[in-house]
């Protein structure tokens, strides 16, 4: 054994040195290059060792409630038998029987599972690992999804929300070139949400960036999905957000879409929200907004099949001189359908929020259910809320309604709480709080409506104190 330099060691250093290995210095670390390849290598190193080398390795984790399900489904080996911190010899193989890559798989607690593959294989592994997760989830990035599925991502990619889709949603599609990708193909039932997280970043000398998110979302006929948008930071700055989400559901299928805006105090955000629904599909749409110094959200939604079933909630959350625009318009282009609008916005100090809803009743669509309700909720004297809702109807057998509240805290409620022995601060905060969260009851995912309510309770947490040091 000899070694032309010296770097870091990995944990099989000595294994390598007993076999004989000639030794380098590669991306700091001390590599052996006497073998003919790098399946040569593993063999001769498993042999020995049982392990492979872990600075030629890439790591995947998978951790959650169906995490033991999931590594079961996709590997070879029994993983359910594995201990905490044991280590498992496997392998991946396609639908065929056929070999795609080898691996370990240990257990790192009851539902966290470290997948260790080859570091030149792990895109490919990564890639094959998340299209089938579930066994019919297909998720990843949209130029990928050009290459693996492009006969779904050209039937639907920019069909709803592209050029047409106004200013903003058009230059997204400009500056188009990756993004989110989810498919859940017909009859999947997707058990736990899916996460899509977008964080931005400043440039390297502080300097304000622009970002153009795009996300396309298919659920084929008689499939269920979950899926959660995220978008923030990792500090605070001023930067610039455009996103574009398309949503698309064929007959029969059901979709819970949760967007949770929390982007810098200082950042700007846009976004372009575009459902489109078949036949007797149901969709459940939930808008959240708690950042920006500036944001505008724009949902449309457009119910192109008889039957179909549409809920959209909105919350805002705003402080300081924070602005928030919520603009949507729901399509009823289809008879038999129903629409269940409910927005509330809390507002503090000299915080503006501006709801514009739009209802949309075409001829024909007969037997429409619709309603659509704003309710505003004024914490100081110089915070202000504008509401316009709207209704277009064209047909004369539908059933529609509209409305919008604004107004501080109601003061009977108010004394009835501290009759009962409740202080100033605390009273207003419950009501303050139950105003708030309810729009986070008409939440399925309840990991997600756990997590949205600490960030509600964070919220009134601080406005209480900006309002005790006043």
């Amino acid at each position: 054994m000899t070694v032309d330099t010296e770097g870091k060691r990995t944990p099989l250093y000595a294994m390598h040195c007993q076999l004989g290995a000639r030794l380098i210095q590669f991306g700091g670390w001390e590599m052996p290059v006497s073998y003919s390849g790098i399946i040569e290598e593993h063999q001769r190193v498993r042999t020995h060792a049982g392990l492979f080398d872990v600075s030629h390795m890439g790591e995947i984790e998978m951790s959650g409630p169906r995490a033991e399900a999931a590594v079961q489904y996709l590997t070879l080996n029994d993983v359910r038998s594995l201990q905490t911190h044991q280590l498992q010899y496997s392998a991946l193989c396609n639908e065929a029987g056929g070999l795609l890559d080898d691996l370990t798989v240990c257990r790192l607690a009851a539902d966290r599972f470290l997948l260790v593959v080859n570091a030149a294989n792990i895109d490919k592994d990564f890639r094959w690992i998340t299209q089938h997760l579930g066994a019919g989830v297909k998720a990843g990035g949209l130029a990928a999804a050009c290459e693996s599925d492009p006969e779904v991502v050209q039937r639907h990619l920019g069909r709803h929300a592209g050029l047409a889709g106004g200013a903003f949603a058009a230059l997204n599609t400009a500056f188009l070139s990756d993004g989110a990708f989810v498919h859940v193909t017909a009859g999947t039932v997707m058990d736990e949400p899916l996460h899509l997280l977008f964080l931005s970043t400043l440039g390297r000398a502080g300097e304000p960036t622009v970002s153009h998110p795009r996300t396309l979302v298919v659920v084929d006929r008689g499939a269920s999905a979950a899926v959660v948008e995220t978008y923030g930071a990792l500090g605070d700055g001023v930067y610039w957000t455009n996103a574009v989400t398309e949503l698309v559901l064929d007959d029969g299928a059901r979709a819970e879409h949760s967007r949770v805006q929390r982007e810098s105090r200082q950042a700007y955000h846009v976004a372009t929200t575009q459902s489109h629904q078949n036949r007797d599909s149901g969709l459940a749409l939930h808008a959240i907004a708690l950042g920006g110094a500036l944001a505008r959200h724009d949902v449309n939604a457009v119910l192109a099949g008889a039957g179909g079933h549409l809920i959209l909630n909105g919350l805002y959350l705003l402080a300081g001189q924070q602005h928030a625009d919520h603009h949507t318009v729901i399509d009823h282009a289809q008879h038999h359908c129903e629409s269940h609008e409910y927005f509330n916005g809390v507002l503090d100090d000299r915080a503006h929020g501006v709801f514009n809803g739009r209802i949309i009743v075409r001829p024909g669509a007969q037997r429409t259910d619709s309603k659509q309700t704003n309710n505003n909720l004024l914490l100081s004297e110089e915070a202000r809320a504008d509401s316009q809702p709207q209704l277009e109807i064209y047909a004369d057998d539908v059933k529609c309604t509209h409305g919008a509240t604004l107004g501080p805290i109601d003061q009977t409620a108010l004394f009835y709480l501290k009759s009962r022995g409740l202080g100033e601060t605390e009273a207003r905060a419950l009501l303050t709080y139950g105003f708030g969260t309810e729009i986070l009851g008409r939440m399925r995912a309840v990991e997600v409506r756990a997590q949205l309510d600490y960030l509600v309770r964070a919220w009134l947490a601080r406005s209480a104190e900006r309002r005790q040091a006043a």
